[in-house]
């Protein structure tokens, strides 16, 4: 009976050890997959389009903060490219992504992409 209860310990033993270092691993995957998607999510923009006269305004749809301004295209491209280089950068107009811009080359791409509902 005791070498009965000496296995029983053992074993476990073993399985709550098994378990916690799986709980740990599990966590710290966890934690590197959260710290990816805050990442990215900072270095994507889905922009909000304002004109005012000739000029026109990029904000970021997420938090309202202002990205460029410019009169043509590229001239807010150039903004977006020299503020934020390793940045991509989704136009959006009636709740679909039209146009994507980021590097390396900059140029835009046209996309007919249904904004992803949240």
């Amino acid at each position: 009976m005791l070498e009965f209860i000496l296995q029983f310990a053992f074993w476990y033993g073993l399985f709550l050890l098994m378990k916690k270092y799986m709980t740990v691993k599990m966590e710290h995957k966890l934690e590197k997959q959260n710290e990816l998607i805050k990442k990215i999510n900072d270095e994507t923009h889905i922009i909000k389009s304002e004109h005012h006269g000739d000029i026109e305004y990029w904000f970021d749809s997420h938090n309202d903060t202002f990205l460029a301004q410019g009169k043509t295209l590229q001239e807010l491209i150039e903004h977006c490219r020299s503020r934020f280089p390793d940045h991509s950068f989704f136009l959006v107009k009636d709740d679909h992504i039209v146009c994507k811009v980021s590097g390396p080359d900059w140029n835009p791409v046209d996309v007919n992409f249904p904004l992803p509902r949240t």
